[in-house]
């Protein structure tokens, strides 16, 4: 028990620091990604709209959404 309350007092002052430096390891993955558009920016929602509009089916295959190993 003593080793453990012993061990806790040595761990503890690091606890603080480890949570900041994994908070800013976090900020500077995500922030390197903020300038990257999105896969599904507004232009595909767009065209989306237009192929169910003109096939009337939702998940057709209008040429950039195929299944694995579709190549048609």
């Amino acid at each position: 028990m003593v080793g453990l309350i012993l061990r806790y007092r040595l761990v503890r002052p690091v606890i603080p620091k480890l949570l900041a430096l994994g908070g800013a390891r976090l900020l500077a993955l995500v922030g390197t990604q903020l300038g990257r558009s999105l896969m599904y920016d507004d232009a595909n929602f767009a065209l989306a709209a237009k192929a169910v509009a003109d096939t009337g089916l939702a998940f057709g295959n209008q040429g950039w959404m195929t299944e694995r190993g579709d190549f048609s």
